[in-house]
C-alpha cells in the first residue's frame, strides 16, 4: 500500500502542470480550474489501485477531469471554502502591490486606464480605479450570478452570467448596459474570457468561439483545442492545437509555433496565451523534458 501511494504521489506531481493548464482551458477560472484539478486527482488516489496499469493512463486522467467539468455545469458550481479567511483581491503594477477594496472579491482583468473587472460575492464588478469601491454591473431578469472576465480600451465588459445553474455568455458596454452574446450551436453553457479592439474569445458548450463585438456575429473557431487563448486587436488568436502544440490564426489561416522544448501529443506542452497587435510577439509558457514550466515567447520574423 505504502508503494502505491508513492507511486500516485509521484504520477501526479509529474502531471498537475498539465492538468491545471486543461482545467483552465476548460473555465477560464483560476480557482474553479484547482477546485477541478482537486476533484480529480482525489478521485484518483480511490482508484488508483485500481486503473494504475492502465494502458493509457494520462488519457484517462484527463477523461476523467474533463467529464468532471461536464458534471459541473450540469449541477452549477459553487467553491468550497477550506479556509475560514475571505478572498481578497490585488493589483499589481509598477512593482507596487495594491489590495483592492470589498471582501470575497477576484480580480480578472485590467484595461489601459486602470479599470479593473472582476467579482464580489459571486456577482460581476468594476472598479473605475485601483482605490474605488466596485460598483456592480447590472445582470438580466432571472440571473442568480455571474463573473466579469475581461475589459476592453473602450471600456465594454464580457463574462458570462448564471441562468439556471448554466452560464451564458454576456457583455457590458462602458456605461453598464448589458446584452447576452450569441451562442454557437444549442449550448447549455458559454461564457467570454478576453476581449481585444472588439474581439472577444471563449466557449460556446465544448467549442471555442469568437465573437465580434461590434456586428454580433459569432464563430467557432477550427484548429485549436478546447479554445483560443486570447485575441489581438486584428481578431488574430493564439492557442494550442489538438496535437499539443501552439497554433497562430489570424485572416483564414493557421501557422504552428515551433516547439520550444519538447512536444507531449496531446497535452499542453506549448501554450501561448497573448500576443502583440501585429502578431510578432507571441507569449506564454513551455514544458521542458522534466516537466518544468518556463515563461516562453516567439518572435516572427
Amino acid at each position: 500500500m505504502a508503494g502505491d501511494s508513492a507511486e500516485y504521489v509521484e504520477y501526479v506531481t509529474a502531471r498537475l502542470p498539465a492538468l491545471r493548464r486543461l482545467a483552465y482551458s476548460l473555465t477560464g477560472d483560476s480557482h474553479r480550474a484547482d477546485d477541478l484539478v482537486q476533484q480529480t486527482i482525489t478521485t484518483l488516489f480511490v482508484r488508483w489501485s485500481r486503473i494504475r496499469q492502465a494502458e493509457h493512463l494520462d488519457r484517462y486522467v484527463r477523461s476523467m477531469l474533463v467529464n468532471a467539468f461536464v458534471d459541473e455545469r450540469r449541477l452549477g458550481w459553487a467553491r468550497v471554502r477550506l479556509f475560514a479567511d475571505e478572498q481578497v483581491a490585488w493589483l499589481y503594477r509598477d512593482g507596487t502591490l495594491t489590495q483592492l477594496k470589498g471582501r470575497d472579491a477576484q480580480a480578472q482583468g485590467i484595461n489601459a486606464s486602470g479599470t479593473i473587472v472582476g467579482s464580489r460575492a459571486g456577482r460581476p464588478v468594476r472598479w473605475p480605479t485601483a482605490e474605488s469601491e466596485p460598483v456592480a454591473l447590472p445582470l438580466p431578469d432571472g440571473a442568480q450570478g455571474g463573473g466579469a472576465e475581461a475589459i476592453d480600451d473602450d471600456g465594454a465588459v464580457v463574462g458570462y452570467v448564471n441562468v439556471d445553474a448554466n452560464r451564458q455568455a454576456y457583455t457590458w458596454s462602458a456605461d453598464g448596459k448589458g446584452r447576452p452574446l450569441p451562442e454557437f450551436g444549442e449550448p447549455d453553457d458559454s461564457a467570454a474570457f478576453t476581449v481585444r479592439n472588439g474581439w472577444a474569445t471563449g466557449l460556446s458548450g465544448d467549442t471555442g468561439v469568437r465573437w465580434n463585438l461590434r456586428t454580433g456575429l459569432v464563430e467557432p473557431v477550427t484548429g485549436m483545442r478546447i479554445r483560443p487563448s486570447t485575441a489581438n486587436a486584428n481578431g488574430w488568436m493564439v492557442g494550442t492545437d489538438p496535437q499539443g502544440r501552439g497554433v497562430l490564426t489570424g485572416n483564414g489561416t493557421s501557422v504552428r509555433l515551433p516547439d520550444l522544448f519538447v512536444h507531449r501529443s496531446g497535452e499542453f506542452s506549448n501554450l501561448p496565451t497573448t500576443l502583440s497587435d501585429d502578431g510578432r510577439v507571441i507569449a506564454g509558457q513551455a514544458d521542458d523534458a522534466d516537466g518544468v514550466i518556463h515563461a516562453a515567447a516567439w518572435r516572427c520574423r
